[in-house]
């Protein structure tokens, strides 16, 4: 079998199956960039993705696949907010795409509970081809007691509790990835949330993850808030929002596009969201 992404096997011009030449695949849907022999088609948005010509042999070159979900709020409240987890990450590739249309679903995050000591919402499942990346873990609400973080892609930090746990598993033959929130601790640093590429800790978020080929970074957690102290927590590699500086700070959002959690809020009037998903298809088109 050729390996992908180099000019071995087919060439430009095409090989014989019989007395049919091989055809590559033409779709359309999203943002297309080229790259050498690969079209890239990029979803920040829900759409469809559309097969005008399938390959002759889907085998020979399989598609390439990034789904993430979502990102998750980030908490309130008078004691430290937990962070928001990274929305799921999946990764692999398909060799069922044939002439049709698939639909595309892209995740929101989720917003945060300003001002409420309560905990954030979860992120938005991203969908396609019927795989499906889990939205991130809501951040735990803050208060006297704190709560935990919510189960996820990944998961959200706590407040003064533990963290929410991961829950991206494969889906649809592709890899997961996802990782638990963070534990907070009284009233100095809340939980980070969990990231594709690390765990959420005491403060920071979990690093995410890049797509081979890709050196962007998706779905890092947000960093946790502190209600008083040095400083807050950071977000993680792709897309994490920081946490809010003391009560009243701003906390970061989650990177749109990119599946970021959000920033733990510490009565913060703006409070703060989770990033939205993103699906990218990469296929050879010559």
């Amino acid at each position: 079998m050729p390996i992908l992404g180099t000019r071995g096997g087919a060439s430009a011009r095409g090989f014989g199956f019989g007395k049919a030449a091989f055809k590559f695949m033409i779709a359309t849907g999203g943002s297309i960039a080229t790259s050498g022999d690969f079209k890239i088609h990029t979803f920040t948005s829900s759409s469809t993705f559309t097969v005008t010509q399938e390959y002759t042999d889907p085998t020979v070159y399989p598609v390439q696949v990034l789904i993430v979900a979502g990102g998750g709020g980030g908490g309130d409240g008078g004691g430290n907010g937990g962070a928001g987890g990274a929305g799921g990450y999946l990764q692999g590739t398909f060799t069922n795409l044939t002439s049709g249309s698939y639909p595309v679903s892209i995740g929101n995050g989720g917003n945060t509970n300003n001002n409420s000591n309560g905990p954030g919402q979860a992120g938005s499942n991203s969908t396609f081809n019927g795989a499906t990346a889990k939205g991130g873990g809501r951040g735990g609400g803050g208060g006297q007691t704190g709560g935990p973080g919510g189960a996820g892609g990944s998961g959200g930090g706590g407040a003064r509790a533990g963290g929410g746990s991961k829950n991206q598993s494969p889906s649809a033959g592709l890899t997961g990835y996802g990782n638990n929130g963070g534990t907070g601790f009284s009233n100095t640093l809340s939980g980070g949330g969990g990231g594709a590429g690390g765990a959420g800790g005491h403060g920071n978020g979990g690093n995410g993850r890049s797509w081979p080929g890709n050196s962007t970074t998706y779905a890092g957690g947000g960093g946790g808030s502190r209600q008083s102290g040095p400083g807050p927590g950071s977000g993680g590699s792709g897309g994490g929002g920081p946490g809010a500086p003391g009560i009243g700070g701003a906390p970061g959002n989650g990177t749109n596009g990119r599946g970021g959690g959000a920033g733990g809020a510490c009565d913060s009037p703006s409070g703060s969201s989770g990033g939205s998903g993103v699906v990218i298809v990469k296929y050879r088109f010559q």
